[in-house]
């Protein structure tokens, strides 16, 4: 079970929503600005909507998947948490290392919070404030 949560998470991660919302506006975002596939690029590219659009969009799927095991677990064992820590990290790595680009990232770890920064509130929703305080210091 665990190998499947972990490759559906990878799977999800490495939706690359930048390319796919500048695609739906004609733009090959690999090649526009700096040709990273984040949300600064798509703000730098196609404006301050978009941008936000695709950060949303990256933290929500970062969030979404881990609130949804948190759901349907039922009780909080061992087991419901190596699986949302397996779930946590293969999001993050199909986030950073996308299936869907040809090439790795070429941006920093930095550029890489949002998704990271959503899967630890989801399970602990009091964390949210620790992460939104950390979140703007690393952009």
């Amino acid at each position: 079970m665990k190998l499947i949560i972990a490759i559906l998470g990878y799977l999800i991660g490495a939706i690359p929503n930048g390319v796919i919302i500048a695609k739906l506006k004609n733009v090959n975002l690999l090649t526009a600005g700096s040709g990273n596939a984040g949300a600064t690029n798509v703000t730098r590219v196609l404006g301050k909507k978009y941008g936000a659009i695709t950060f949303l969009l990256d933290f929500l799927k970062g969030y979404i998947p881990i609130l949804l095991w948190k759901i349907f677990a039922g009780k909080y064992d061992n087991f419901y948490h190596s699986i949302a820590f397996v779930l946590s990290l293969s999001l993050i790595f199909g986030h950073v290392f996308s299936i869907f680009l040809k090439s790795i990232s070429k941006s920093s770890p930095s550029h890489h919070t949002q998704c990271a920064a959503s899967a630890g509130p989801s399970k602990r929703p009091q964390s949210f404030k620790y992460c939104a305080g950390v979140l703007p210091s690393l952009l």
